[in-house]
């Protein structure tokens, strides 16, 4: 089927099947298309981001279109697309913090944008 180029459309609440078998992904809440592109590209730059450790007393670190953020006395938890690591790095740095990333899965991800 990959070499005949055929488009098939999947719908489920079944992510983790998805996942092994789709190529692009659209996620939809509420009736409107939320996101629309390469499954790849998407668990590529979409991830969860732990920001901790703040030297300057100021727990909060803004990322625009950020698709969830939570915050506590000592960290700041949030879920974005960041481009890369060195994104991540910089927005750290200038927030006085350290930080961990976590990849998410479909699922992860669907729950996180369908949240907003």
């Amino acid at each position: 089927m990959r070499q005949e180029g055929p488009t098939v459309f999947l719908s489920t609440h079944i992510l983790s099947d998805v996942e092994r078998v789709a190529d692009h992904v659209a996620i939809v809440v509420d009736g409107t298309v939320k996101i629309s592109e390469s499954l790849d590209d998407l668990k590529e730059t979409v991830k969860r981001v732990r920001f901790y450790g703040f030297e300057r007393g100021v727990v909060e670190v803004p990322v625009p279109g950020a698709f969830r953020s939570a915050r506590s006395e000592t960290e700041v938890l949030v879920t974005a697309r960041f481009q890369n690591e060195e994104s991540v790095a910089n927005l750290a740095q200038s927030a006085g913090a350290q930080y961990e990333i976590e990849s998410l899965s479909l699922e992860d991800i669907f729950i996180e944008i369908s949240k907003q």
